[in-house]
């Protein structure tokens, strides 16, 4: 009895030891430093020495400062220091990584790097097998003509619960080397993508209103990032089929799935289910009909939005139009068996059921070519 007695005491003591000796928790954030050699940077220009501790993610608000002084000759752990952040007056720009990103981009520029940007992103979702689909700004691209809208300075992508564990579990951090460009040389270099995963992402709860971006999908050459949100159901009591993001976006599993497949900047790509109603939701109705916008009217010949010619701040009113943009021009639902092919209209948005499949003709999820074009 008292043998045992004294074999237990010694267990515990042991597990006691054991305790003290495990390591503390490591930090969750990805510093500039951690970088080194996958940024050309010298210096940080993210607004993290300024944004709250739990915030995980951090934009490009700051420039750097050093007064009139040259560039200092300095070790690289000693360059992102807050003292040479200047912060809010002198802002670059909140849609890029101020890890990676040296300068703002002329809107040419910027779309040449964007179109490549959506494009990898969809191909490697699609490879690793990750159910993504557009949402927002680019889902509303994709309605007009397949493409990202002239005046985005950004890309909008939403993940399943289930995707998102997986991406965090097995490809956080992990580099994605693609051979685009605008040029021959360009593309001989190539452009290497980071997809990075915010440790908050299993936190669902909406009042974490510091990490409402779930992931990252950057572009390490122009600091140019897709941002990836999480739908997940949403807590008891809601609506039957009710779910939620983390920045406060409601939506009904109808209005999302069966999720439709198309195309996108000419890679294959997922919609939601009820995409006019999302999009009348977020944007209005008008989002659907208005063809002048943003100085661009779109041409329904070519289908694409073409610049105006500036002659005053009336080039950027709306304009309505009296027909909704034809079905060439965007993704289509699956043809009814018999008859050939042809445009017309979405028909009318159901519910749909579970296992139901919505394709556009002649495309593919499983056989297709990237193409990079401006």
């Amino acid at each position: 009895m008292h043998l045992l007695s004294l074999n237990f005491i010694i267990l515990l003591l042991t597990c006691s030891q054991g305790s003290h000796a495990l390591p503390t928790p490591a930090k969750r954030d990805v510093d500039f430093e951690d970088l080194y050699g996958l940024t050309k940077n010298l210096f940080d220009r993210s607004g993290k020495a300024f944004d709250p501790p739990e915030k995980y993610f951090h934009e490009a608000t700051v420039r750097l400062h050093f007064s009139s002084q040259p560039e200092p000759a300095a070790p690289l752990h000693t360059l992102s220091q807050p003292s040479l952040l200047e912060p809010n007056h002198a802002q670059f720009h909140p849609h890029y990584d101020g890890r990676f990103a040296s300068d703002i981009l002329s809107s040419s520029l910027r779309r040449a790097h964007l179109i490549p940007l959506i494009q990898t992103y969809l191909s490697t979702m699609h490879a690793l097998g990750a159910e993504t689909w557009l949402m927002h700004g680019s889902l509303l691209g994709w309605y007009w003509n397949q493409r990202i809208l002239p005046w985005d300075s950004d890309a909008d992508v939403m993940v399943s619960h289930s995707s998102m564990h997986f991406l965090a579990s097995y490809h956080n951090m992990t580099m994605h080397h693609y051979n685009v460009g605008s040029t021959p040389r360009e593309r001989e270099a190539g452009r290497t993508y980071l997809l990075e995963v915010n440790p908050h992402w299993s936190n669902g709860d909406e009042r974490d209103t510091e990490n409402v971006i779930d992931a990252r999908w950057i572009d390490t050459t122009s600091g140019l990032f897709i941002d990836i949100t999480t739908l997940r159901a949403a807590a008891q009591p809601s609506p039957p089929g009710a779910m939620v993001v983390k920045d406060r976006h409601h939506y009904l599993r109808e209005h999302i799935f069966p999720l439709r497949e198309s195309v996108f900047e000419g890679v294959p790509a997922r919609v939601p289910f009820a995409y006019n109603a999302l999009l009348s939701e977020e944007y209005g109705a008008d989002c659907l009909v208005t063809s002048t916008f943003e100085g661009h009217h779109f041409d329904h010949k070519v289908g694409k939005w073409v610049p105006l010619p500036y002659v005053g701040s009336s080039n950027r009113g709306p304009t309505v139009m009296t027909e909704v943009p034809g079905d060439e021009f965007r993704g289509r639902p699956q043809q009814e068996s018999g008859g050939p092919e042809r445009a017309r209209r979405p028909h009318r948005l159901s519910a749909g059921k579970v296992g139901d499949k919505h394709t556009v003709p002649g495309s593919s999820m499983d056989d297709f070519s990237l193409k990079f074009e401006a």
